[in-house]
């Protein structure tokens, strides 16, 4: 269940800051790819490419996780505003997310 805590349009930077949380009983924390599913729910018109997830926090022994969420217009925007490291943990969040690893299996050494 996600709760939107606070929603600003911010233009200067031509994107939407979301600070939401997340309550997750008896599963573990969400991971980055499905926060973003999340919140490209809670935002109509929205994109998973151009959603940046940052702030990540998770209570010690509780099933609750508050996050802040940029929701950018275009990519342009996002590239010229986040920092770069952010940009690489989202473009490889992708790859890591469907790694079944599998990898190690089957190698005979």
């Amino acid at each position: 269940m996600v709760e939107v805590k606070d929603r600003r349009e911010n233009a200067v930077f031509g994107r939407v800051e979301m600070n939401f949380s997340i309550v997750h009983e008896g599963e573990p924390t969400p991971s980055r790819k499905q926060m973003i599913e999340m919140v490209a729910k809670q935002e109509p018109g929205s994109k998973k490419d151009l959603i940046i997830i940052l702030d990540v926090n998770t209570r010690f022994g509780q099933s609750h996780t508050s996050a802040t969420a940029h929701i950018y217009s275009n990519k342009e925007q996002m590239d010229n505003t986040e920092a770069k490291y952010l940009l690489e943990k989202h473009s490889s969040g992708d790859e890591t997310d469907e790694k079944d690893g599998s990898d190690s299996e089957g190698s005979d050494e």
